[in-house]
């Protein structure tokens, strides 16, 4: 493939929600964890990945609940207006909750103005996208998802990504089924080929409703970040994995062309 991946000089990777917090955990020179105040656990995940010291910040996924993401954003001295990119690895509810709550904190609406009379279509679309952040995805996240019963019945259906709620608070939604560039040196990876033996992540059971028709559904939207450290090599920031987490790293390797 060719793609100029790029690399960073440096990252940090801040989780802001995960199954467990724990304020005794000493810290080392590798991983600093937070102890100043205590944090929201949650079965969620969420992490902010930090490019260059500041240069980008991009967080990966959301949080299971309306409330955590942000809450231990401040906690922890955060601003999520600092925040200039979303990435999303999958369209389950463990991992986009909070997100409309973060786009209505960072208040994203450009505030009202005067315009006169003939108002400029070009410069009110050029106003609207300087306040917009994009959220990344692969266009398969925004399913209507369904569970089958051994019966052969369907449960149904569950919450579904609220794309629309989202454009209302300001992001530029984005669909890509390729591999997507964040920053230089940072990418999403699009569909992950399924090559090796994994299926553990990736339940029979689990439908989508295209029309009339109940598809098995493969979660072909699960995707990776992958990050090229200069002088180090790959870092491959997962989720859930549904792809494998095999098939995830052989394919960050592969499309970046990086050992």
């Amino acid at each position: 493939m060719n793609r100029k991946i790029g690399h960073v000089k440096n990252v940090r990777l801040t989780v802001l929600v995960d199954n467990k917090a724990d304020l005794i955990v000493k810290s080392n020179e590798t991983v600093k964890y937070f102890t100043e105040k205590p944090l929201i656990a949650e079965h969620g995940y969420s992490v902010l990945v930090d490019i260059n010291e500041g240069e980008k910040k991009i967080l990966w996924d959301a949080g299971v609940s309306k409330e955590t993401l942000v809450e231990n954003m401040h906690r922890m001295g955060l601003n999520p207006k600092d925040i200039s990119m979303i990435a999303l690895s999958h369209g389950h509810f463990d991992h986009y909750a909070g997100m409309t709550k973060l786009l209505n904190e960072m208040r994203l609406s450009p505030e009202a103005k005067e315009w006169g009379q003939n108002v400029p279509e070009e410069e009110v679309e050029k106003l609207m996208r300087e306040h917009q952040i994009p959220i990344v995805a692969h266009p398969a996240a925004y399913r209507e998802r369904w569970r089958k019963k051994d019966d052969g019945s369907m449960v149904g259906p569950f919450p579904r990504v609220p794309q629309q709620a989202w454009a209302a608070a300001g992001a530029e939604i984005v669909h890509s089924e390729e591999p997507y560039q964040l920053a230089e040196g940072c990418w999403v990876t699009g569909y992950i080929p399924r090559k090796s033996f994994e299926t553990i992540g990736r339940p029979t059971q689990l439908h989508y409703r295209q029309g009339s028709e109940f598809l098995a559904d493969d979660l072909e939207e699960d995707q990776a970040i992958v990050i090229n450290v200069k002088g180090k090599g790959l870092i491959v920031l997962s989720a859930c994995a549904h792809a494998g987490i095999v098939n995830t790293v052989h394919y960050a390797k592969a499309f970046t062309g990086i050992e």
